[in-house]
């Protein structure tokens, strides 16, 4: 299994790896696959800031990030991926 870490620095700037894909986002939650399972993040003015899948980085900025959140590995989000990708394309 990759590794996955997160470094969170004054609830404003979040370094993740084992990242694999990412399910949704907006201004206040941002869903992530990682190597551990699904992980929810929630805050304020949320904005993906670097995302890598080859390497499995992404870095995360916002106002105050106020909550991370694992699910269970069984609710990947690969079937929500094409939305992301989708409108990123636009």
């Amino acid at each position: 299994m990759a590794e996955h870490s997160l470094t969170l620095t004054n609830c404003q700037f979040l370094s993740l790896t084992g990242v694999t894909n990412v399910g949704s986002f907006d201004d206040n939650q941002i869903v992530l696959d990682t190597v551990q399972g699904p992980l929810f993040l929630r805050g304020e003015n949320l904005h993906i800031t670097q995302l890598n899948l080859e390497q499995g980085i992404v870095s995360v900025e916002g106002n105050k990030i106020t909550s991370l959140e694992y699910r269970p590995q069984h609710q990947r989000l690969k079937d929500k991926s094409r939305r992301v990708f989708d409108r990123l394309l636009r």
